[in-house]
Parts: C-alpha cells; structure tokens; sequence
C-alpha cells in the first residue's frame, strides 16, 4: 500500500520560490467549410478564434515566456470519409 507524501522547501538564493495558479476565460468562435469532392468524401477547413480575458503572462525565474491565449487562433484542413453515405 502506497502512501502519499507531501514535500515542501525554500528556493536557494537567486531564485524565486512562488507558485502562481489562474483561472482563465476563453470564449472561443470559429466558422468550418466543406466541399463535397465526390461521394462519401468530403474535404473541410476549419478555423478557431479565442482570447483568455484576462491574458496569462507565462515567467520563469529568468525570463518573460510570453502571453498564452491572447490571441488563440487555430487553422485546420481534413478529409472527411463517410461510411455510409
């Protein structure tokens, strides 16, 4: 049997010790397009807009990372195969 243990301590001079959590809202849009190439099959583009409100500063202990969320925006290109058509 496994039991859980919890481990805590201080960071060493030079660097921060911190622990840094954020809920985020991320109201998201995007439009999605297929055409028809022939039977059964069809060919689709999809695009994903979103943006954190409010945006998320992503640091280490030695640099800004930079900003996660603002904007999103996520572009996509597939096949689609029917089954049964």
């Amino acid at each position: 049997m496994r039991s859980l243990q919890l481990t805590s301590g201080s960071s060493q001079a030079a660097y921060l010790s911190a622990e840094a959590e954020t809920w985020v809202a991320m109201p998201m849009v995007g439009p999605s397009v297929g055409w028809a190439l022939v039977r059964g099959m069809r060919l689709r583009g999809d695009a994903l807009a979103g943006w954190t409100l409010p945006a998320v500063e992503v640091r280490t202990c030695t640099t800004d990372v930079g900003p996660w969320g603002a904007p999103e925006l996520l572009l996509s290109l597939g096949v689609e195969v029917l089954g049964s058509p």
